[in-house]
């Protein structure tokens, strides 16, 4: 059986270059720990720094080879590449300048192996004109598939109206966009103080990111644009599970708004949700949205999404090198679900959607 993951990621080695090279913050630098084993810090400031990725995990992300040889040793044949670490401290010009380039160097290991590879673009979103832009050229002219984001831009959420040439873009080249995890903005991160294990993969990422997914629902963007296309990786960042529930909501607040007098006499939209979109979210949900399998290789999880929102919807994926390649294609191998099912989820879908 044909496999295809599509939330892998490839970090260029010019990226951990640049950033170790950097004069300004943030900067990042290669350290021992404690144990004597090789790590890398992230340092925000000249007083301020955090642990960042262990050296094995940088030394993986950049290895295209060696990524080779991982999919030959798995059974997998075809990854579709991304690169996406937060960088919002940078400028607009920086920060677009940096993602054409890795975009470039990117489609250059794609071009070797193109029965092997494809990519998503990378985008800087602080200059969502020039983001827009440079979707159009990586699509056209690199032959990328679609784009990568994150759900905040320095906590400002992607539905925000500046950031819709970016959706306009995706939905006229008939590519998708998948958004990514990424930490809780900085200001809402002390509500995780004692525990931060829960601001990542635990809680955080599929908190945030489900958060930017039905934000977007809201903004009534796919009203504005019908055809456009949103990935959400680990089975959906948990909104498959909420279909019910989030259509009852819409539905009760019919002719009613949560806002207060003050909020709407200083020009809030007080219209109700129901009045905003037009259709209830789940709608949306099973139209507008795909869902991967990356890092949710659970039998029970992907039996229900399927059910939710068909197997037509479901994409195979592994989030390598930070998940195992042997442990996913196992699961999606072994899984009990209809064979056509399992088809349309390890290559059928994603060939349609991409185009490949």
């Amino acid at each position: 059986m044909k496999i295809i993951g599509i939330e892998e990621h490839f970090w260029p080695q010019y990226f951990i270059d640049y950033f170790q090279a950097r004069k300004k913050y943030p900067r990042i630098e290669r350290v021992l720990d404690e144990s004597g084993q090789k790590t890398w810090r992230w340092w925000d400031s000249s007083e301020e720094y955090h642990p960042w990725l262990p050296d094995i995990s940088i030394s993986k992300l950049c290895d295209i080879e060696g990524r080779l040889r991982d999919m030959d040793e798995t059974g997998i044949d075809m990854l579709v590449l991304s690169f996406n670490p937060p960088v919002d401290e940078f400028d607009a010009a920086e920060g677009t300048a940096l993602y054409q380039k890795v975009n470039d160097i990117i489609a250059l290991s794609v071009k070797k192996y193109p029965d092997r590879f494809a990519s998503f673009t990378s985008l800087f979103l602080k200059d969502p004109r020039a983001a827009a832009d440079e979707l159009e050229r990586a699509v056209r002219q690199l032959g990328f598939k679609g784009a990568m984001i994150l759900p905040h831009v320095e906590g400002e959420y992607i539905d925000a109206k500046k950031y819709w040439p970016v959706f306009e873009s995706a939905a006229r080249l008939h590519v998708p966009v998948y958004i990514h995890p990424q930490f809780p903005p900085r200001e809402r991160l002390k509500l995780y103080s004692g525990y931060p294990e829960l601001i990542g993969p635990m809680w955080g990422y599929p908190a945030e990111t489900g958060f930017a997914a039905l934000r977007l629902i809201c903004s009534g963007i796919f009203d504005e644009y019908p055809s456009l296309q949103i990935i959400l990786g680990h089975m959906g960042e948990s909104l498959p599970f909420w279909l019910p529930r989030f259509d009852r909501s819409w539905n009760s607040l019919r002719g009613h708004t949560l806002l207060t007098n003050r909020e709407i006499a200083e020009g809030a939209d007080a219209r109700p949700l129901a009045e905003k979109i037009k259709n209830p979210p789940s709608y949306y949900i099973k139209n507008n949205f795909f869902v991967t399998i990356s890092g949710m290789f659970w039998q029970p999880a992907l039996q229900f999404v399927c059910s939710a929102i068909g197997a037509d919807r479901v994409l195979f994926a592994i989030d390598s090198p930070f998940e195992s390649s042997k442990v996913a294609v196992q699961f999606i191998e072994s899984v009990s679900i209809p064979d056509g099912d399992k088809e349309k989820i390890c290559h059928l879908n994603t060939e349609q959607l991409f185009n490949l």
